[in-house]
């Protein structure tokens, strides 16, 4: 019968080993593709900079925190467009049956949003809007070969 322990003992370190890689890639690399994602990519999408502080996550309850979230506003403008103290996003476990996100909560603190109107239906967001309206639809990027 020493096979049998043996093979638990390994099983169980198969999943011990599991479950601490799960969490030392939730600590570190999550924050670390957020941060790029919203610094980067956002940055790219909406032509204006995206600075973040901090970014914090917990695997294991499925909470990543956002701190000082900050989206500059036109050249010019010395009020940034959209500033966020905090905001915190509680995924649903429901989020690994379905392979997709499912958020169970989202909580905010300290939003402000600079909005300056031009002209009628022109507001200081206005070219954002007109950048991502001009972005092809996804049914579209599909069709085209």
């Amino acid at each position: 019968m020493p096979w049998l322990t043996t093979r638990w003992r390994r099983v169980g370190v198969v999943i011990a080993t599991l479950v601490v890689a799960f969490g030392v890639v939730g600590v570190f690399a999550l924050p670390a593709a957020v941060r790029w994602g919203l610094e980067t990519v956002a940055s790219r999408e909406l032509g204006r900079t995206v600075r973040l502080e901090d970014v914090s996550a917990n695997p294991y309850t499925l909470r990543v925190t956002l701190s000082g979230l900050t989206v500059e506003g036109a050249p010019g403008d010395s009020a940034p467009l959209l500033t966020l103290r905090e905001a915190t996003i509680n995924a649903s476990i429901a989020s690994l049956l379905r392979l997709a996100p499912v958020v169970e909560a989202v909580a905010v603190d300290g939003l402000t949003v600079n909005i300056v109107r031009f002209e009628p239906q022109r507001f200081s967001f206005s070219d954002i809007v007109d950048r991502l309206q001009a972005k092809p639809k996804s049914d579209e990027r599909r069709a085209s070969p």
